[in-house]
């Protein structure tokens, strides 16, 4: 892998269709997945919940078309990549979505497990501590990264939500 990843993140999970093979006018092949994360948690209540997290996803070249020929929905995966916020516009509406850009695949190996991990190291642009309703602190964090893409840096700027304890202690850290 010869680009410079400054975010970068592991998913675990499922499949929610087949990946869709396609190729770009230039004749660059992609492929386009989405995955189901699952997060278990303890309510306010007591009660064990459960929250499934969707991502987008796309992988590129020869890693595309070995997902393509690979992968099937329902399929526990094990993705790798970078994180990076992509625009669009549709019904005159700007609307931005954040995409891992996958640099490899696996099945993984055990099916139970689901993960949602990424790491982002870049530039703080603000920090917003907050208290909502109930009393519960929150910090907003604004941060760049970058990655390397055709020998060119591509900025994307990422909001991350810290909750509870770590929101009170994130002011503090920078």
């Amino acid at each position: 892998m010869n680009r410079e990843h400054i975010s970068s993140a592991l998913l675990v999970g499922r499949l929610g269709q087949k990946p869709e093979l396609d190729e770009t006018k230039e004749g660059v092949k992609f492929a386009r997945l989405n995955i189901a994360t699952s997060e278990r948690y303890t309510d306010r209540g007591g009660s064990i919940r459960e929250a499934t997290q969707w991502t987008r996803a796309i992988a590129w070249g020869a890693e595309a078309e070995k997902i393509a020929a690979t992968f099937d929905k329902g399929n526990a995966v094990s993705l790798t990549g970078s994180l990076r916020v992509n625009s669009y516009e549709k019904d005159g509406a700007k609307n931005r979505v954040l995409e891992l850009h996958v640099d490899s695949a696996a099945p993984s190996s055990d099916p139970s497990v689901s993960r949602n991990e990424a790491q982002l190291l870049g530039v703080v642009r603000s920090i917003e501590p907050k208290t909502i309703e109930g009393g519960t602190s929150l910090t907003v964090v604004s941060l760049a990264t970058t990655t390397k893409q055709n020998g060119k840096d591509r900025e994307d700027w990422h909001n991350v939500t810290m909750w509870g304890k770590t929101g009170e202690a994130a002011p503090g850290l920078v």
